[in-house]
């Protein structure tokens, strides 16, 4: 069974060595077959299985900035709202409408009433 929760950094490691001996003639194809394995985390007992995707986006990611793009981190934006509030939507399209409506005709302006676009 898979496991649920991020991999440690010893394990994204250990996945990305693995592409070094795994047979291929191309990374892609070296990727793939790392792919189709499945790997332990040994203090946890936990299994993990990796899409080539995301295999192939730590290897890019290692190879441009280094290990320290692997740690695992918490999100940024962390305990915050990430989706906009209806007040807020509702007041940026009152401010962009007048100048979509000056762009266009009146006549062809389907964004609002012609009482807005005047």
């Amino acid at each position: 069974m898979a496991s649920k929760t991020k991999p440690p950094l010893e394990l994204r490691l250990r996945v990305l060595s693995a592409i070094d001996y795994a047979p291929g003639h191309s990374i892609r194809a070296r990727i793939k077959n790392v792919a189709e394995r499945t790997f332990c985390d040994a203090p946890t007992g936990a299994e993990y299985h990796f899409t080539w995707r995301t295999i192939s986006t730590w290897l890019y990611r290692f190879k441009q900035h280094g290990i320290t793009t692997l740690e695992n981190r918490s999100r940024s934006d962390k305990n915050s709202y990430r989706k906009v509030q209806v007040n807020q939507l509702a007041e940026a399209i009152h401010e962009v409408l007048p100048l979509l409506c000056s762009l266009w005709q009146a006549s062809f302006c389907w964004f609002c009433t012609s009482s807005v676009c005047v």
